[in-house]
């Protein structure tokens, strides 16, 4: 009774987990971020809160300058295969950085008074 009792518990908590979302980087462009046109009309997206890359950093990472590029839908959430991560030399550090940033949430875009899908920046020095 008490196995049925702990399998049916193990059940319930694994099923109550926020659902895991995989989050693909994109690479990093041979002559970095930024280098787009945005139109002036374009109010780019701004997160809402702050962000802090997750800890700890790794020790590969100390001293350089991170860039993010991420595209913002209209309702503000990242789009998961849209970050790209420039600056980190650590791999697994950087898929650990694409996966906070993708659960940022943003003030969406906005273009003539309408929200629209728009690219956002983000940097952070080491």
């Amino acid at each position: 009774m008490i196995r049925i009792l702990l399998g049916a518990t193990a059940l319930l908590l694994s099923a109550c987990k926020v659902p895991v979302r995989l989050v693909r980087m994109q690479p990093c462009p041979a002559g970095g971020l930024g280098n787009e046109r945005i139109p002036l009309a374009l109010a780019i997206p701004h997160p809402e809160g702050l962000f802090i890359p997750p800890m700890p950093v790794s020790t590969r990472v100390r001293g350089n300058h991170l860039l993010i590029k991420v595209v913002v839908d209209t309702s503000g959430r990242v789009m998961p295969d849209s970050v790209t991560i420039c600056g980190i030399s650590d791999p697994l550090y950087a898929q650990r950085v694409a996966e906070e940033v993708s659960h940022l949430k943003f003030r969406p875009g906005l273009m003539y008074a309408r929200h629209v899908i728009a690219p956002a920046l983000l940097s952070y020095d080491f």
